[in-house]
């Protein structure tokens, strides 16, 4: 017995992941701004802005029509540990 799928679902080919890179083979920046990167606090720190780790080309919420992409990014080593030492 096969469960039906909800019309929100990605399809498999959305599901489909791979890692990013430019034309210059570099990872992709982060291009939401650097509020969406790293919050209201984190514009008072010259922190670089995270990298494209995980492209997905799925929505973050279909069920609530967001066409927002399912992307992963991360922050660099260096941004990463001042933002857990932030006192």
């Amino acid at each position: 017995m096969s469960i039906p799928v909800p019309p929100a679902a990605p399809t498999a080919d959305q599901l489909k992941t791979k890692v990013p890179s430019a034309s210059d083979g570099k990872p992709k920046p982060f291009d939401g701004g650097e509020k969406a990167a790293h919050g209201r606090v984190g514009k008072r720190f010259d922190w670089a802005l995270p990298y494209m780790a995980v492209e997905c080309n799925a929505s973050v919420r279909p069920d609530q029509h967001n066409d927002t992409k399912a992307h992963e990014f991360l922050d660099s080593p260096e941004v990463r540990g001042e933002k857990t030492f932030f006192p």
